[in-house]
Formats: structure tokens, sequence, C-alpha cells
């Protein structure tokens, strides 16, 4: 026989073998069956090894020998001292400890997405905040961690040089060692695309820290924990440090801000020119923000009578002043202009989104939303008086408003009156909540006024309307019927008196608040005789 052959005897015959032993055990009851399990598995393990092994002639003939090769294989393996339960144990631990890793990482990962952060730099041991920036031209990434708007953690650490003691730049572009110690579950940075594992590390103390490289563009994206303590002084004293000549860039990103239109982002170029260009004559720069921002505007917007833009107010809502023209909002960098922030381009085209409508009234410069006619205010003077007072825009602003009042009462009239009954409940909101009270209440006083001598106004509503100034020009409404208009003047009458009702209650019950003053005491009843 050959080789081949004898190996294939001695695999049939422990076959054979195993078989007739797995009868025998279909004999028995299942409880006593079970109670053999361990051999008939590991009996079928033995014959599995038959497939990975070849046997010389000598061993395949000592096999076919013996009666029963296959009990004596499973005998010699129980007499062996092997690792099997030393290696379940193992088993048991590391799959523990992988599956506590994973409840950790997954509890976590749900605690990440709830963290925000934001960029610090620091020049000193293991301090975002030093007391001075000029302390050092060593500038490191620190990564500050919040939650729920509370600092939360640094989640990097600043590791001086072991004989200097001195802190040193890190010659992989915005790198940072990680605090693996204190927040094990750090690498979820990597998992989340924020950052890539350099595989270098650096010892301190028992700790070993990894170093990881943050992505750029999510960098540049964080908030500054300190003004002016941003990404670009980072990158600028990284090229410091390594020798590295940085080329200025050669556009910017700024917020334009024109007349009558909602603000927006743009590219320009940098440099004076570009600024001159985009607000049309020479710039001034003015700061209203504590933030890193400025507004450029053209230096003579005023003078040359360029339309009124935008309005700024102070911290408690108080306008302080107008810009007029088109102007920008720019980022400040450390010796000139530069390009916003995504966030501040964010917040800055959301401040300026609504163009508003601004004039001189009553010698006061008003700003309201162009697109909230409500706030408009009633002008009661008349033309000529707005030409003598420089107040002509207020005067042709509520003109055409008492125009559109005008004509939307009426329509709401005809739009509210079906089977010989008006809703004037519903003809007031939707007039009111467009153009205000107080000009719908003027217009309807005002043609009560106008048609004194017309029996189906009310006396009630005429002696109501001969209380309430109304604009100098005449606007009449009288369609779809004068019976109607009558109807809406008594909701208007009812509702001004309810308000003058809420206010003289109100004055009363800050009165009823107000202690009683104490009576002087009569100071010679209390002299001794």
């Amino acid at each position: 026989m050959t080789n081949e052959e004898l190996n294939q005897a001695v695999y049939d015959k422990i076959y054979d073998e195993f078989k007739t032993y797995e009868a025998e055990l279909n004999a028995l009851p299942a409880s006593e069956a079970l109670l053999h399990a361990f051999e008939y598995a590991t009996k079928e393990d033995i014959i599995m090894a038959f497939d990975d092994i070849e046997l010389t002639d000598t061993q395949c003939e000592a096999l076919l020998n013996i009666p029963d090769p296959l009990n004596q294989l499973y005998d010699e393996y129980l007499n062996r001292e092997t690792g099997y339960m030393e290696d379940l144990r193992d088993c048991i631990f590391d799959r523990c400890n992988y599956e506590k890793t994973l409840q950790d990482e997954k509890e976590h990962s749900g605690n990440f997405d709830k963290l925000h952060f934001e960029l610090g730099l620091y020049n000193q041991v293991n301090v975002a905040y030093p007391q001075s920036m000029d302390e050092s031209g060593v500038y490191g990434i620190a990564i500050q961690a919040f939650k729920d708007g509370e600092p939360y953690g640094t989640m990097t650490v600043n590791l001086p040089n072991q004989i200097t003691g001195e802190c040193e730049m890190i010659g992989i572009k915005n790198a940072a060692y990680i605090d693996t110690n204190n927040f094990p579950w750090a690498n979820l940075f990597i998992e989340k695309g924020f950052a890539t594992d350099t595989g270098f590390t650096k010892r301190s103390g028992f700790c070993e820290y990894p170093l990881y490289q943050f992505d750029e563009s999510w960098l540049k994206s964080l908030n500054p924990l300190e003004v002016g303590r941003n990404y670009s002084l980072y990158e600028k004293k990284y090229n410091e440090a390594m020798g590295i000549e940085t080329e200025k860039p050669k556009e910017m990103t700024v917020v334009c801000v024109e007349p009558g239109k909602s603000a927006y982002e743009k590219t320009i170029s940098t440099g004076l020119k570009s600024l001159q260009n985009e607000v049309g004559g020479d710039i001034e720069a003015t700061y209203p923000w504590e933030d890193y921002a400025a507004i450029i505007s053209n230096d003579e917007s005023k003078i040359i009578g360029l339309p009124l833009n935008r309005s700024l107010s102070d911290d408690k809502g108080n306008m302080y002043d107008v810009i007029a023209g088109s102007f920008l909002v720019v980022g400040l960098g450390e010796e000139d202009f530069c390009s916003l922030t995504p966030e501040q381009a964010d917040k800055y085209t959301e401040m300026f989104k609504t163009p508003e409508t601004i004039f001189l009234l009553n010698g006061e410069i008003k700003a309201f939303p162009s697109d909230d006619i409500s706030q408009v205010p009633v002008y009661l003077q008349s033309a000529e008086y707005a030409y003598k007072h420089n107040e002509l825009d207020a005067y042709r602003l509520s003109y055409q408003s008492n125009i559109d009042c005008k004509y939307d009462i009426q329509k709401a009239l005809a739009d509210n009156y079906s089977n010989n009954r008006l809703n004037t409940e519903s003809v007031w909101k939707q007039v009111t909540e467009k153009y205000g009270k107080e000009r719908v209440t003027a217009l309807l006083a005002q043609t009560c006024k106008e048609l004194s001598g017309d029996g189906r106004i009310s006396d009630e509503n005429k002696k109501w309307a001969s209380s309430i100034q109304t604009p100098d020009d005449k606007f009449i409404i009288e369609k779809p019927h004068i019976g109607l208009v009558d109807l809406l003047v008594t909701k208007a009458r009812k509702e001004t008196a309810k308000e003058k009702t809420s206010v003289l209650e109100k004055l009363e019950s800050a009165k009823a608040k107000v202690a009683p003053p104490v009576p002087k005491t009569d100071r010679k009843k209390e002299q001794v005789l």
C-alpha cells in the first residue's frame, strides 16, 4: 500500500469507530448521553485533525494494528497537561473586557455628541489661558470641551521637555497629545473623523499619551477660548517656528450689506483697493462689537448723501448710529483685516438679514424692519410741514401706508360680510395685525369726521372720532357700504375703550402697591414739660 492509502485506511478505521460510538450514544437516554458531550466533541475534533496531517507508513501501521485507535488517541489527549482551562479563562476575561469596551464606547459616544469644543492656545505648561500672549514663541493646540455650556475638561495635554522643562512646538502641524488618562474614550476623535493617530506617544509619569493630528478644517471651525487666540495665530506661530514663509491670503470672506437688501456672504480680494471698490470710496473702520470684527463703510457716506442702510444699537437696544451706503463686515487679524470665521459670517449675515427703513421724525432718527408695515409711524402733519422739517421720508411712508390700509380695510369688509352679517372681529384682527391699531383707528376716525353729516354713522361713533388725532390728508373709507364701516368703527371704539380701561387699572394697581406715607410726628407733643 502506498502512504496515501495507509493514511486513508487509518482515517476510515477511526471514522468507523466514531460512527459506532455515535450509535451507542444515540441509544442512551438524553440525560445520560449529555455526560459524554465532551468526549464526543473531542473525538470529532480528532477526526478533523487527520484532514491536516500526514502520518508515516510506520505510524499508520501502528494505529491499524490496534482495535480501537480513536479511543486510544482520546485517552492520550486526556493524559496530557494542556492549557485548555487556562485558555477558557483567558477567553472569558478577554471577551468581558471587549464587551465592556464596546459598551463604554457606546455610552461615551452618546456623551461625546453632546460636547461642544473650543480651541485654546497655550504657551505655558498645561495652561490654556496664559497671563501674557508674549511669554513664549511656542503655541500649542488645546481642545477644551464644554457640556451644557459648562466646562467639561481639557482633552489635550502640553508636555514639556523632560530635560529643560520648557514647552516645545510640536513638529507635526495641528497635532496635540491627548489626555487618555482622564478621557480613555478620546479615541472617538478618530472615529468621528476629527483626528488621526500619528503613532507617536510621550510618557509623563505613569501615563503614555498618544499624539493625534487634528483635521485642519475642524480646528478652523472651532470658536477660540480667548478672542484673538485663534487658529490663524497658531498657524502663524507654527510657521515661524518651522521656518516656513507664509504667503498672505489673496481673498477673504466678508459679509456684504447693501441698502434695501438682505446681507450676504461674499469673497473679495484682500487689500485696501478691494475694500474701497466695495464701499465706493475711502474707507472708514468702526468697531462696534467685542468680537474680532469690524464694519468697513464709505468715509463720506453721509456727507455725499448715500441712502441710509442699517442702524446700530447698544446692548439695551437703544439706537446710537446709522450707517449710510453699502458696507462690509470683516474679520480682524493681527496686522490687517481678514476673513470672518464661519461662525462670524453666520452671525452677521443673520444680524443684517432684514433691510431697514430709516428716516427722521420729530428730530430723532427712527428705524424699523422694512418688511413690517405695522411699525411705520402715523404721520399727522401736512406735506408742507414735513418739507420744512426735513421729514418728507416719514410723510411719504405714512401716506403710502394710509392708502394701502384704506383699500385693505375696504377689501376686508367685503370679504367678511355674508348672510347680512359682518364678522367685525375678523376684519379688525386682519387689518390691525398688518398696519397696527393706531393707523386703522386714525383712518376710521377721519372717515367719521369727514362724513359727520351722514346719518348712517352713529352719534356715539362721531363723538368718539372727534377725540382721535387724524392725518392732515383725507382718507375716507366708504366702501363697500358706509353701514359696514360704521360697524367697524364701533369695534374700534370699544377696543380703544378697553385699552384705556386696562391702562387705568394698571395705574390703580400700581398706586395700591405704594405704601401710604407715614404721618409726621408732632414733635411739640413729644417734649417733656
